[in-house]
């Protein structure tokens, strides 16, 4: 038999704001996040094309590559409501290092259906007990 909790009830104990809050979300630092970043980024080929930058012109192609392949953009709003994210979180599993916001998560699943407990960015099924909150983001 399963119980019914509220998504603002259980961001509370996931946030671990509620007495008898058995479920926390970990919290991943600044310095592990950027680690992770790191690892991440050493697995993506990004290239970006912008060519109404000047001073590529006197560097060459392989120097533009290896330049632009170090930058990437990750969005500040929640990919579930389009608003800025409060509580960054991501499935510890998820495979990108794009983080949603975990009330807006809560509140998206609150309706019985068959998309439900789906990431937000990757569709990928994520168990509450799975997220983790990020420090990098966090710290934006």
């Amino acid at each position: 038999i399963c119980e019914y909790v509220a998504p603002d009830d259980l961001y509370d104990r996931l946030m671990g704001n509620a007495d008898g809050g058995d479920v926390t979300i970990p919290r991943i630092s600044l310095r592990s996040a950027r680690k992770m970043l790191k690892e991440y980024f050493s697995d993506q080929t990004v290239l970006i094309d912008d060519s109404d930058d000047e001073d590529k012109e006197a560097k060459s192609d392989e120097e533009n590559k290896v330049e632009d392949s170090k930058s990437l953009t990750f969005s500040l709003l929640c990919q579930i409501s389009k608003t800025a994210m409060q509580t960054p979180v991501r499935g510890r599993h998820c495979k990108h290092m794009q983080c949603m916001d975990l009330r807006n998560f809560l509140h998206a699943n609150k309706n019985v259906t068959g998309g439900r407990w789906r990431c937000g960015v990757c569709e990928d099924f994520v168990n509450v007990r799975d997220l983790v909150h990020c420090g990098l983001f966090q710290a934006m």
